[in-house]
């Protein structure tokens, strides 16, 4: 009998993508077992021209919202996904991408309008449901490893 695999999603929001790049690095060191268990779905840094597609069985989100388009995109991730673990401190926290929040500057609300930014960065986490959450600027691939193997015991 075959295996079930399971689909995964990395997304990415305001941040410097530290966290994404550690996942990259998780991938390249567990490969076997990735390709054993998964099957990505959506992921910009390896697959920049393909079309976004909603409904996986996790989708792992790093970054905070910023814009009105994430804020949209972080619904439709959550409302489509089975399972979404937020990565690193843009998305649990906020900081350090939420920074401009703390300053009153005509200059930064000049650009914030101009590009159609929200008023306040915001956790993932102040705007949708999180099943799992992993910490760390950015977060470890040690960490990384541990909490998917988690997810799969646990089940989907």
């Amino acid at each position: 009998m075959k295996k079930q695999k399971y689909t995964i999603s990395f997304y990415s929001f305001t941040s410097c993508e530290g966290c994404m790049m550690n996942v990259l690095l998780w991938l390249a060191q567990n490969y076997k077992f990735f390709r054993e268990n998964f099957v990505i779905n959506h992921m910009k840094l390896l697959m920049a021209d393909s079309p976004t597609k909603y409904g996986e069985d996790i989708a792992v989100v790093e970054g905070a919202v910023s814009s009105k388009k994430q804020l949209s995109e972080i619904k439709e991730i959550r409302k489509n996904a089975k399972i979404l673990v937020a990565i690193g401190s843009c998305a649990i926290t906020g900081a350090p991408s939420n920074n401009r929040n703390f300053l009153d500057d005509e200059e930064i609300r000049y650009y914030v309008k101009k590009f159609k930014q929200l008023e306040k960065v915001v956790s993932i986490k102040e705007v949708v449901n999180v099943d799992y959450e992993l910490m760390g600027c950015p977060i470890s691939v040690e960490s990384f490893n541990t909490l998917i193997k988690q997810i799969i015991e646990k089940g989907i």
